[in-house]
């Protein structure tokens, strides 16, 4: 598949905001050990952060889907099956690690469970991902001929219903105590973003009105600071970080998404990104997978190492983006040797 400038440019930013994320965490668990201003520091990273998941599985519906040129077996073998191999080095390679050095036990039934249900028992807590993009893949087949062919009248009610469903209703449920009995469970989820980001490929233009702009920016950023604040106050009575808002399937988490998707394409479609800029994005964005892979890993070996990297030693203004910096420019580094080798491709596709 031809490489698309925008979709390796919004995969540098996915990749670099799941890395801050995974770094502000420390501060933002541990708020009891820190004054609560440099809490509100690292929970104001965490939240602009939150849409980096979606955006990963955005641009995969937006290269996939809508494509006209589509076999079903083809896709399966070169998408589906490619991330065997990484699904079970890497349980291998967590659960070793854990054993080594958190006195996890070790044994062939745990590391069974992590890979029969990877998507909820993970052998590390990030590796998630694997086992819902290998479910998004399975049911490309069945999405892509909506994807590709209807209409956008069509695109604009699914996309209105996914949010009725994901947003909307539990909204309605949690706040205001209403049930809605709708069957609507097949739409819920993540599957609308790999189809919203089908959607807004299609139909939206990458280069977008300055207005248009000045209004997505409004919108991500009110986004992240609802995220942030709501967080806040529902944090700091108990003093325990209450996360519900910060889900990847929350209202102000997809407008985030949604949003920054749109921006991205724009501000990529736009650069005039040539020679040495075009092939940074390019090598960033094709290890962007392995960066998201790796990059706990990274952390874990640098603290081995003596190389400590406790986010709650310095004040998260500064630190928590030059600590996330460090980490991520580590696992790209590593992501391109191990790359290298042809057995290095299938561990980190």
């Amino acid at each position: 598949m031809r490489r698309e400038n925008w979709a390796d440019a919004l995969r540098c930013v996915a990749a670099f905001g799941v890395v801050m994320i995974h770094v502000a965490a420390v501060p933002a668990v541990h708020m009891t050990d820190i004054p609560l201003s440099w809490w509100r520091w690292a929970d104001a990273y965490d939240a602009a952060c939150r849409a980096a998941v979606p955006l990963f599985i955005m641009v995969s519906g937006a290269l996939l889907l809508p494509r006209s040129e589509w076999d079903t077996a083809t896709f399966l073998r070169r998408r589906a099956l490619r991330l065997v191999p990484a699904m079970l080095f890497w349980s291998v390679a967590y659960d070793t690690w854990r054993a080594l050095t958190q006195d996890a036990a070790f044994s062939a039934a745990s590391w069974l469970g992590h890979i029969v249900n990877g998507l909820h028992t993970p052998a590390y807590p990030h590796l998630w991902f694997l086992w819902l993009i290998a479910g998004l893949y399975l049911l490309a087949p069945l999405l892509q001929p909506f994807a590709a062919h209807g209409s956008r009248t069509t695109h604009a009610f699914v996309a209105a219903l996914w949010l009725a469903t994901t947003a909307v209703v539990p909204a309605l449920t949690r706040w205001a105590g209403i049930t809605v009995g709708v069957y609507t469970q097949p739409l819920f989820g993540y599957v609308g973003y790999f189809l919203v980001g089908a959607s807004l490929h299609r139909f939206v233009p990458a280069r977008l009105a300055r207005d248009a702009v000045a209004l997505l920016a409004t919108v991500f950023v009110a986004a992240a600071a609802w995220t942030a604040i709501a967080t806040d106050r529902l944090s700091t009575p108990t003093r325990r970080l209450d996360e519900q808002f910060m889900d990847p399937l929350s209202p102000s988490v997809i407008a985030m998404a949604l949003s920054g998707f749109l921006l991205a394409r724009h501000w990529a479609a736009n650069a005039s990104a040539t020679g040495r800029g075009r092939a940074a994005v390019l090598a960033v964005g094709s290890s962007s997978f392995g960066i998201y892979l790796i990059h706990p890993l990274v952390i874990d070996l640098a603290d081995a190492a003596g190389l400590s990297l406790d986010p709650l030693l310095m004040h998260p203004a500064g630190y928590l983006p030059a600590l996330a910096a460090a980490v991520f420019m580590a696992s790209l580094l590593a992501t391109v040797a191990v790359r290298r080798f042809r057995v290095g491709r299938w561990v980190l596709p």
